[in-house]
């Protein structure tokens, strides 16, 4: 078996794991229900509060936090996306950049924005709670991520 190979078994192993896996929503606090009220009053300077107090809750390293006041270069697939997460590597923390603009440099919608912050830490999670080597877009990771909207009292839409 090639090391493609392996890798590839590896990815498809984890895509099926994440699938059956949820997060126990009980340890978010308080705390982090008020940022999220925060961000969706568009008060959005408050994601980074919002995202440290989520690892604080769960026991995972805290993430690097850039909130940009511009638009985000437009992706390949001519989409607006609005986070972008990268992993710790050796001697470089983790790291989540957020962008409060499209595109046409409208204000990103409040829930969009919640949506995108908790997607963004998301990938944390599964990186450092589950020790995933990557963290593809599954099902569960889709369910994970109502599961927290949730628990922020956030709508989701």
């Amino acid at each position: 078996m090639t090391k493609d190979q392996k890798y590839q078994k590896k990815y498809y192993q984890e895509l099926k794991k994440s699938n059956q896996i949820g997060i126990n929503v009980d340890l978010i606090s308080k705390k982090c229900i008020d940022y999220a009220y925060e961000i969706i009053n568009e008060n959005y300077e408050y994601a980074e509060y919002l995202i440290q107090c989520l690892s604080m809750c769960y026991k995972i390293p805290k993430i690097k936090v850039n909130l940009h006041i511009k638009p985000r270069p437009v992706s390949r697939s001519n989409t607006d996306l609005f986070g972008q997460y990268a992993p710790s590597s050796p001697g470089k923390q983790a790291q989540v950049d957020l962008w409060i603009l499209t595109r046409h440099k409208i204000l990103v919608g409040p829930n969009e924005f919640m949506r995108t912050i908790i997607e963004e830490w998301m990938h944390h999670w599964d990186m450092k709670v589950l020790k995933f080597e990557i963290s593809p877009h599954t099902k569960g990771f889709q369910k994970r991520i109502r599961e927290v909207m949730r628990a922020l009292e956030v709508r989701i839409s």
